[in-house]
């Protein structure tokens, strides 16, 4: 997905990053088995505009990480439904943190500083 087109009709808006640290390493496969269920429910698949992925860290094998790619045009003032959902079912296995970013189009942020100027 490109998320630096100047178009802003296609620019992403937000990114909702949901990370777990798994009690027990034994507990990875629930990992998969939760997202695979948070796909089905809410019908997520290669086409949707909506996007999940699953990361796990490279040099902690009990941290994984879900990433909610919004699509263009949605508003959320906080967590989407879809978060608090996955958050409920990581929940019992592992400490959760959600967090929500905003791209920051550090071009025109620059470029307003130097016209103050």
């Amino acid at each position: 997905m490109e998320i630096t087109k100047k178009n802003n009709d296609n620019y992403v808006k937000h990114i909702e990053i949901i990370n777990i640290r798994l009690f027990h390493l034994s507990d990875s496969f629930l990992v998969k088995k939760f997202f695979q269920q948070f796909q089905k429910k809410l019908g997520i698949t290669d086409d949707s505009h909506f996007h999940a992925i699953l990361f796990q860290n490279a040099g902690v094998e009990n941290d994984w990480s879900v990433h909610l790619i919004h699509p263009p045009g949605s508003m959320i003032k906080g967590r989407s439904a879809a978060a608090l959902f996955l958050m409920e079912l990581f929940r019992p296995v592992g400490m959760v943190n959600h967090g929500m970013w905003f791209p920051l189009r550090v071009h025109e942020e620059i470029n307003l500083h130097f016209k103050k100027l």
